[in-house]
């Protein structure tokens, strides 16, 4: 520091470069977690997807796919238990989750803790069709955001 004679004291220099390299750090955050660079515009990724090329929107598109996933291995976890069922119902199908004993409440929910929904279509002379429906995050029937998961049950 230097004293400049007539002034009130010492200078100081350096705060504005302080202040630059923090307003570098936020847009540099603020890029990483909102920033869209995609060809489409900054509504959708090339997927059709929302979100686009930001960091939020994969992160959201990562945490839907997940849901999928856990949903479709659930889903074969369950018709596995409606075929046992049916074999030893003799041919007999559940009408409803509470036909299957033993059956724990969190097995037939969805990621959002609604129930799942199913219907069974037997088949002519094979073992017929699971229809799973979840209801999504809005838990409302017939909407955009619905899961809907077919098996095949192997006996």
């Amino acid at each position: 520091m230097r004293f400049i004679p007539g002034s009130a004291g010492p200078t100081r220099h350096g705060h504005a470069g302080l202040l630059i390299g923090l307003l570098v750090v936020v847009v540099i955050v603020l890029v990483l977690l909102f920033g869209d660079f995609s060809s489409t515009g900054g509504t959708t990724s090339a997927t059709g997807s929302p979100g686009g090329g930001s960091y939020a929107g994969q992160v959201a598109q990562t945490r839907k796919s997940g849901r999928e996933t856990a949903f479709s291995i659930n889903s074969q976890q369950l018709t596995t238990m409606i075929a046992q069922y049916k074999q030893e119902h003799n041919d007999k199908l559940p009408k409803s989750w509470a036909d299957i004993e033993g059956l724990p409440k969190q097995s037939y929910t969805d990621a959002w803790g609604n129930e799942l929904a199913f219907t069974i279509e037997a088949g002519p002379r094979g073992p017929g069709k699971v229809t799973y429906r979840s209801n999504g995050p809005d838990g409302q029937p017939n909407t955009s955001d619905d899961i809907v998961k077919v098996d095949s049950l192997p006996f």
